[in-house]
């Protein structure tokens, strides 16, 4: 599954939803983005929803460049 996403080495942190306010991947995305200057790590955020443009702004915002939104992936 790496390879099919181009996922790169190393650690990964899943996310897996509906990205809408509820689920508070926001919340998720902040203390990432933070602990992304400690350890190295990518975080993989899994779904689809109206949270989605806010989120990517997000951690455009915090400068937290290790975020791969895949958008839906079908199982």
């Amino acid at each position: 599954m790496r390879e099919e996403l181009h996922l790169p080495e190393g650690l990964i942190v899943l996310s897996v939803g509906n990205l809408i306010k509820l689920k508070q991947t926001d919340r998720l995305v902040s203390v990432c983005a933070n602990l992304s200057k400690i350890f190295n790590f990518h975080l993989l955020v899994v779904g689809e929803g109206i949270e989605k443009e806010n989120l990517n702004n997000l951690a455009k915002r915090l400068k937290f460049r290790n975020i791969i939104f895949t958008g839906h992936v079908p199982h």
